[in-house]
């Protein structure tokens, strides 16, 4: 390490030089960086693992020996001198990644300081040490640009080119140099554009998402430089460049920042709401703001209801700007609570009423709640709606016990609302406020026609067709009424006319049920001749459908099971009886082998056997004659 290096030897510097044209050198800017980033920390948008692993990989780089420094005196921590980096020394492309590492290395650190920037509040000091970090990764862009007009071919030329004007661009616009910034970002977007019809596959991807993460800071540029022109022209723009601008985390800091100004600017201007004929001022700064969110969650909320088709859809979009808006009016809700102990804490000093300003925050509230309540119907009606449709067509297994609690709770919320305007709410409204009475009972009213519809699908599910039929007719005079209120609107008059139809086709079908049980009560296997011949009037009947049992004769099967209980007699040996009994079987052998076949010829020897076994065998020798007597009668 004490030994001072000046660059490549003698015989190294003879052995290039005679090797004659230096070969030119590749390197995939795009996809080198892509690949560090989501094997090292970006993809979980961890800056600090990504900033130290490359600092880990110069040191690598710089270990190979192929890059040499001056050290000189005793101490090397002392005297070191950095070498500079010139064409010279590029003889193999981790000269140039030498470059881009270092490059990649700063504008980590700066994301880095962004992130905390945005975690712990902003802090001047961070913002300088950021600007400093991202110039100094826009240097060492610049310097491989240089590097690669030298050594590198005519590809990963143009590459660092894009990525040199990508870097600038960053550094641009963190200064909010807004022309500059985006003159860069347009030289980025055109070279990446021209890179990605001559490159393979996988390089023409990567390409294409870095044209998508330009998109948005062009149009944020252009977005400030015509924010002179005025607010409101330049509204819709924001708006737009805010869902797009999703993969750019230094542009969507920047973008939340102009929302919340201009935010600021817009709640200057509307200090008031509206509450039950009353222009209520809002006192606080950061309550105005507030419900100025909750006006842009709702503008939101319209848009994602559009696109998933007004009723309801099937995508997660819309659940997920329903549960943020929600989220909205209950942050407000905790601020203007916060807001109301205020005053009292206040110096005797303030001219404002006490008693008044408490009641403005009551009056805010109850707006703020109101809001709350009318989004949580929206939702229920639209989920409920929903499931209705996949009831319909037997795609759910939802039953319409489960689905009467959801009109359940858009009853209490309209009851709610209700409670909220008074009773006098028709004496003291405005066209300004939120909602008026006679709006919410006609939601009332479509509501409790919903909730009757379903509970006279429960009674048809449990065959109770009567109570169903009832309920179904009770149904017709509810809508009717609903629909001769006064305020019904557009949207109501469609609900109406949806639970109008589907009440009257549950009818009919209670109705059927309940026809064919008075015609006899007959079961799902009863009534299959009747639907058989319904084909036509007078079409018979072929057959009885279960077919009725009758018994079936069948042929008799003889089974021989005495045999086996039979005992066998002795006879003497020598015997007449003996001799004519073994002829006798002999002769019968072949129609049977049972012993009971012996001789019916010889029956008047039989009774000449004297003794006690004379006797035996008499008696199932007569026994065995008698059924072989019945057996040669048939």
């Amino acid at each position: 390490m004490g030994a001072e290096k000046d660059g490549p030897t003698e015989p190294a510097a003879e052995a290039a030089a005679a090797a004659g044209p230096q070969e030119k050198l590749s390197l995939n800017i795009l996809e080198a960086v892509k690949t560090s980033q989501q094997q090292n920390g970006l993809r979980h948008r961890d800056y600090q693992r990504y900033r130290q692993y490359c600092t880990r990989r110069l040191r690598r780089l710089r270990k190979n020996k192929r890059v040499d420094f001056k050290l000189a005196g005793k101490n090397p921590r002392e005297a070191f001198q950095g070498r500079e980096l010139t064409a010279e020394d590029c003889t193999d492309e981790r000269f140039l990644q030498l470059a881009l590492v270092n490059a990649e290395r700063a504008w980590g650190y700066a994301m880095q300081l962004k992130d905390e920037n945005q975690r712990d509040g902003e802090e001047p000091r961070k913002r300088l040490h950021l600007v400093r970090r991202l110039a100094k990764a826009t240097r060492w862009s610049a310097k491989l640009r240089e590097l690669c007009h030298e050594v590198a071919d005519d590809r990963t030329t143009l590459e660092a080119e894009a990525y040199a004007a990508w870097m600038q661009g960053n550094l641009l616009l963190e200064k909010e140099w807004w022309k500059d910034a985006y003159l860069e970002f347009e030289k980025a977007r055109n070279v990446y554009e021209q890179l990605s019809s001559i490159v393979e596959p996988e390089l023409r991807e990567l390409m294409q998402e870095r044209i998508e993460d330009i998109e948005p800071a062009l149009r944020y540029c252009k977005y400030n430089l015509s924010r002179e022109e005025g607010p409101g022209k330049s509204q819709d723009a924001l708006k737009q460049l805010q869902i797009e601008a999703e993969g750019s985390d230094l542009l969507q800091a920047k973008i939340k920042k102009v929302i919340e100004e201009n935010r600021k600017i817009q709640a200057e201007q509307a200090s008031t709401v509206s509450w039950r004929g009353h222009q209520v001022p809002v006192r606080s700064p950061a309550l105005r703001v507030k419900l100025l969110e909750i006006r842009d969650q709702l503008s939101a909320l319209e848009e994602a209801k559009n696109a998933a088709g007004g009723d309801g859809g099937d995508g997660d979009d819309l659940e997920a700007a329903f549960l943020e808006t929600l989220s909205v009016c209950d942050d407000t809700l905790r601020l203007a609570r916060e807001e109301k102990s205020k005053p009292s804490k206040a110096s005797s000093s303030s001219t404002a009423n006490p008693e008044k300003i408490a009641e403005e925050y009551d009056y805010i509230r109850a707006y703020i709640k109101t809001q709350k309540l009318l989004i949580s119907i929206d939702r229920n009606m639209l989920y409920a709606s929903k499931m209705l449709r996949e009831m319909d067509g037997q795609k759910t297994t939802v039953k319409p016990q489960d689905l009467v609690h959801i009109y359940d709770q858009s009853l209490q919320s309209v009851h709610d609302i209700l409670d909220l305007l008074g009773p006098d709410a028709e004496q003291h409204s405005a066209e300004e406020d939120v909602v008026s009475a006679p709006e919410m009972r006609v939601q009332e009213g479509i509501c409790t026609a919903f909730r009757t519809l379903l509970i006279g699908r429960t009674y048809q599910a449990q065959a109770k067709w009567a109570q169903a039929v009832a309920l179904f007719e009770h149904n017709f005079t509810r809508i009717t009424e609903t629909r001769a209120m006064d305020g019904v609107t557009t949207s109501q008059l469609k609900q109406l006319d949806d639970v109008e139809r589907k009440t009257r086709a549950a009818k009919c079908l209670a109705l059927a049920h309940a026809f064919r049980a008075r015609l006899g009560g007959s079961t799902a296997s009863q009534a299959v001749p009747q639907l058989s011949g319904s084909a036509t009037d007078d079409a018979p009947v072929l057959c009885e459908l279960p077919p009725s049992i009758d018994a079936v004769p069948a042929h008799p099967i003889l089974f021989d099971l005495a045999s086996s209980e039979l005992r066998i007699g002795k006879l003497p040996k020598g015997s007449k009886a003996a001799k004519s009994t073994s002829a006798s079987a002999s002769a019968n052998v072949s129609s049977s082998k049972d012993l009971a076949s012996v001789s019916t010829q010889d029956s008047t020897q039989d009774g000449e056997a004297g003794g006690e076994d004379g006797e035996e065998g008499s008696g199932w020798l007569s026994s065995a004659r008698n059924w072989f007597g019945r057996s040669g009668g048939r």
